[in-house]
């Protein structure tokens, strides 16, 4: 039974506990903790069904090598919709520097390491190195957490969304060159891009290799 790499991933980090933090907010939003979590898991169901839409569209772009230029009538304004103009502004940045689709969600394993994931998008840098991307729609992305760490032997990295993502990518990495995915000696780089609904960003994620060696003992 293969692990995905995502929750192999929330193993090294302390799981949220919503009831409690429910208990300790929920007076000053003049709402009862119960409440106050089901608003949060009718949030959660929004933003995974947008996610999960802009995710298969571009699948669907980059898997049929259609260019990212819709129609007027096939954008509405609202979350889904604003996610995807900024989705087609990402993937027009992407053609402009003439990166190569490789292959879109693509599955990736280790029967070795016990583990499993799907990469968003592969593609071939015209200077070597491949692209492993990944598509992130969530509201916001925390690039640093002071106050929160990992769990050993990772408890030197804060527990921030950008560090989940690097050891994510990282590990995708890490499974590729097990698995000789391709030649040895292969050159890669890591690519986080944050949809919004006002904007697109692109962050660079670091190869966390002696983590997660250090996670997979």
């Amino acid at each position: 039974m293969l692990t995905s790499v995502t929750n192999f991933i929330k193993q090294f980090f302390p799981k949220f506990d919503a009831s409690a933090v429910s208990e300790k907010i929920a007076p000053d939003r003049g709402v009862g903790p119960a409440e106050l979590m089901a608003e949060w898991k009718e949030i959660g169901k929004t933003a995974s069904r947008a996610g999960t839409a802009v995710h298969e569209y571009a699948r669907w772009m980059f898997s049929n090598n259609i260019s990212p230029q819709p129609w007027p009538d096939e954008i509405k304004l609202d979350s889904i919709g604003l996610l995807t103009i900024q989705l087609i502004d990402a993937c027009d940045k992407i053609y402009s520097k003439g990166f190569l689709p490789i292959e879109a969600e693509k599955i990736i394993f280790s029967s070795r390491l016990g583990l499993a994931g799907t990469v968003d998008l592969l593609l071939k840098d015209p200077a070597g190195p491949v692209i492993i991307l990944d598509w992130k729609t969530n509201k916001e992305l925390k690039i640093e957490n002071p106050f929160e760490t990992g769990l050993p032997p990772i408890d030197h990295l804060e527990d921030s969304n950008l560090n989940h993502y690097a050891l994510q990518l990282s590990i995708y990495q890490y499974i590729l060159e097990a698995e000789d995915y391709y030649p040895a000696g292969q050159e890669y780089r890591r690519l986080i891009v944050h949809l919004t609904e006002t904007d697109n960003r692109v962050y660079s994620c670091k190869y966390l290799k002696d983590e997660i060696e250090n996670m997979l003992i």
